[in-house]
């Protein structure tokens, strides 16, 4: 006899697929013939803007830009120069798991980016770009509770578990735009250009109301500019933003995993007669893994006295635990120099490839600097670093990085070097996973009745949960706890219980 089981459906959302792929882009830039030949590679920048994505039958292809921007000190010339070139990239997933009816969500990361001169007209840039994606499926998950049949429920011992847990409920996203306007300090004349720029997100609150998530963050500009006399400038300036994410879940909880990519960068140099100004315009979309918490008791486990009793499992995956987390590390570096320094051009932070270690994050950063020596001639140097930055120990969670930045950069001439310090921030997520055997059938077979030859009362020493110990001994948990007069759910080594056979 089939018994009819009590349920609960939670809808949510299935990954179905995931996987990163690295690529490597290259191109060759020439420099136009109103520029001077190049003298030295000073900087390399770059930064990968998401374009589109678009799923199919079987595939997930992402398409980006790599905007890059190589700044040089010209031959026999003072200041510094910009080349500036675009590298489209597309990354083309595949997975028999992915359908047309999937919900992608992507990212892409510039793992690194160098130049090599090829002739003083003709540079050579190669870019390393890791690209990852996600797909989703509309899903539920089945929870027993109970049994509705009266006569097998008599029958039959239930195990019931009490559980909180988080389930995706909610994949969305939004394109938003953040706007600004900076003033320049006097002096920045109108032969100025902007000749490098980045843009880094960092999330600072997460609100919920109702099925809305509700985003606050700051968007951290990193501009470097030339003046009318050919100097070169560099403003780092926040920008303040909010939006608001509707999901198609009845309510959700503040620990959506959030995931911004810039898809467009404008940042202009403009004069007025009041001054000039740097006008700032960054697209983005941001996408989003909505969670929402459930707390439950469901049945795990079940067994019968009277007949023999056949139970089927229904593993369950769910998230126990997430936890969010910003470490900063205050980094303090030389950068040696040939002859003594006597001012900083400029100090550029650059961070690479982010590892996931056993207690933390590693991430490389790459520095370089420009400065003008004592002799006024102008050189640049740089050095490679791994920044580590250590959290908590994440045994039994995985633990990832939504994402590196470098703020805060400073640098002053000190001698032979310059001595460059700047703010380095990991945003961490640890998650813990687990899996909820959930029942779900049980069958009695009433023409097999059991039968026991233990006596009604039986003394025995034990450990371990009250369960085990009455399904050994054809008793219940209820009556073991009558007749001792104990409430845990586990008695420890070696006490002392009687165990009473269930009756019927």
């Amino acid at each position: 006899m089939d018994t009819t089981l009590q349920t609960q459906t939670i809808q949510c959302y299935r990954k179905v697929f995931a996987s990163t792929m690295t690529a490597e882009e290259t191109g060759e830039s020439v420099v136009p013939d109103k520029m001077p030949d190049i003298g030295m590679i000073a900087h390399t920048g770059a930064c990968v803007l998401l374009r589109s994505k678009d799923v199919s039958d079987g595939t997930v292809r992402l398409q980006g830009e790599i905007a890059v921007s190589v700044l040089y000190l010209p031959d026999g010339e003072a200041g510094v120069r910009a080349l500036r070139l675009s590298l489209p990239v597309t990354v083309q997933f595949e997975g028999a798991e992915i359908t047309q009816s999937s919900i992608p969500q992507a990212s892409m990361r510039l793992r690194g980016v160098e130049t090599r001169m090829l002739n003083p007209r003709k540079i050579l840039v190669k870019a390393e770009v890791e690209s990852e994606a996600a797909c989703y499926e509309r899903s539920q998950l089945v929870c027993c509770t109970g049994l509705a049949d009266q006569a097998g429920g008599e029958a039959v011992q239930l195990r019931r578990t009490d559980a909180r847990f988080s389930v995706v409920s909610s994949v969305c996203e939004r394109t938003f735009v953040v706007t600004d306007e900076y003033p320049l300090p006097a002096g920045s004349g109108d032969a100025g250009e902007v000749v490098w720029k980045n843009a880094q997100f960092r999330v600072e609150d997460v609100k919920t109301i109702a099925n809305k998530l509700i985003i606050k963050g700051t968007v951290l500009s990193d501009v470097l500019y030339t003046t009318a006399d050919g100097l070169t400038e560099t403003v780092s300036f926040p920008t303040m933003f909010s939006q608001i994410l509707e999901t198609d879940s009845e309510e959700v909880s503040p620990d959506a995993r959030l995931t911004i990519m810039p898809t467009g960068m404008y940042y202009e140099l403009q004069h007025t007669d009041a001054g000039a100004k740097l006008t700032m315009e960054v697209h983005a979309v941001c996408q989003a893994e909505a969670m929402t918490r459930h707390e439950m008791a469901f049945v795990s486990d079940a067994y019968s006295n009277r007949w023999d009793c056949q139970v089927d499992y229904a593993p369950m995956s769910v998230r126990t635990r997430t936890k969010e987390s910003t470490l900063r590390e205050t980094v303090r570096e030389s950068i040696p120099f040939r002859s003594p320094v006597s001012a900083v051009r400029f100090a550029l932070c650059a961070v690479g490839p982010v590892t996931m270690e056993e207690k933390g994050v590693s991430a490389r950063v790459d520095i370089a600097v420009c400065a003008g020596g004592e002799n006024g001639t102008e050189e640049c140097a740089g050095k490679r670093i791994q920044v580590r930055f250590t959290g908590e120990d994440p045994a039994g969670a995985r633990l990832r990085a939504e994402g590196v930045r470098c703020t805060d950069v400073y640098a002053v001439p000190a001698g032979n070097a310059v001595e460059v310090r700047f703010a380095a921030e990991a945003d961490l997520r640890m998650e813990t996973d687990c899996t909820l055997e959930t029942v779900s059938a049980v069958r009695l077979a009433e023409d097999h009745p059991l039968v026991s030859d233990r006596p009604s009362l039986t003394v025995v020493r034990a450990a371990g949960p009250l369960w085990d110990i009455a399904r050994k001994y054809g008793s219940t948990v209820d009556l073991i706890r009558q007749v001792n007069g104990v409430e845990e759910e586990t008695v420890a080594a070696g006490s002392l219980l009687f165990v009473p056979r269930e009756r019927f």
